[in-house]
């Protein structure tokens, strides 16, 4: 760690660590450091990423002790500017008021700036969720002719599974015999020195098991029989390694518009699963715990605008009592 932050860093780190001398840069790579252990390589990676994007240029060789609010807030106006959105600019603002947490905590630093300085305001109307009806599904479904990607879209359908954590699965994750898969993994590409990478997935609810229809099971098994390396990834090219993510999605959009059905992302699949179960009566409940969701609020959140009303449903049973 120390010779990593020798190379990178100014020599005025070196100078008994005199926080008037440190500037952000100094602090950002102190921070890498703190932070390469605690956290996913793919989060690594975005913090490295946004901050030589966004945070270097602009304050890179500024003293941590003079950045002020007015800097932040300069600083803010520009990222206004350049038309990202605000999911993205409350992202690369989280990330810099991370590494001035750091220097509060470990260099005295008086103040967090950027606490001082109010947010982005979200101007973006929020759009509603798009998801496919079964019928869309099936429509979608049945012209997929490549085998391995339609196996794919019926696992992210079926499942609700997200994408990194479909692509992870090897075929140790699936019971044939009980009809369950087993999420404890997930895919990433975000990865400075390889081309992928393969950890835990988002969080501890994450991590399920999920029962999966028969004519899935039955779909997969016969995609084992055919393989000769039972080892490699399920959803992977004759070399074994994992499907490209370009080919992933212009696939998904060319069999989408063949099919004449709305275009959504390949993440809806997911929530086409979430709605696919709402309309069948299933517990908000369950759909949380098949989703992975850590919390039953954020299933809630997501999905309350294509629930039932609950209320209405109970005087019509009330009714005909």
């Amino acid at each position: 760690d120390y010779d990593y932050i020798y190379k990178h860093s100014s020599k005025s780190i070196h100078n008994n660590l005199q926080l008037n001398k440190l500037t952000c840069d100094d602090i950002y790579y102190f921070y890498i450091s703190y932070v390469k252990n605690r956290v996913k390589e793919s989060s690594l990676y975005d913090i490295k990423k946004i901050y030589d994007k966004h945070i270097k240029l602009y304050f890179g060789t500024k003293l941590i002790t003079k950045i002020t609010k007015r800097d932040i807030f300069y600083w803010q106006i520009e990222l206004d500017n350049q038309g990202y959105s605000y999911k993205y600019k409350t992202k690369i603002r989280c990330y810099i008021s991370c590494i001035f947490d750091y220097a509060v905590k470990y260099f005295d630093l008086p103040n967090n700036v950027v606490k001082q300085v109010d947010n982005f305001k979200n101007n973006r109307i929020k759009q509603e969720i798009q998801v496919w009806s079964y019928d869309e599904y099936k429509k979608f479904i049945s012209i997929v002719d490549d085998n391995i990607y339609r196996l794919l879209f019926s696992t992210l359908y079926f499942t609700g599974c997200r994408k990194g954590e479909a692509l992870a699965l090897t075929w140790k994750d699936i019971d044939f015999e009980n009809r369950t898969l087993t999420i404890n993994k997930s895919l990433t590409r975000k990865c400075e020195y390889s081309t992928y990478t393969i950890s835990t997935p988002k969080n501890n609810s994450s991590i399920r098991k999920l029962l999966i229809p028969s004519s899935l099971n039955d779909s997969l098994l016969h995609l084992k029989e055919q393989e000769t390396n039972q080892d490699k990834l399920i959803f992977s090219d004759m070399k074994g390694y994992p499907l490209a993510e370009n080919t992933i999605s212009r696939k998904f959009k060319y069999y989408t518009h063949l099919a004449g059905v709305k275009d959504i992302r390949i993440h809806d699949l997911r929530h086409s699963h979430a709605s696919l179960l709402i309309s069948l009566g299933e517990s908000i409940v369950l759909v949380a715990k098949r989703l992975g969701h850590a919390n039953i609020e954020q299933t809630l959140n997501t999905y309350s605008h294509i629930m039932p009303n609950e209320e209405q449903r109970l005087i019509d049973k009330l009714n005909k009592l």
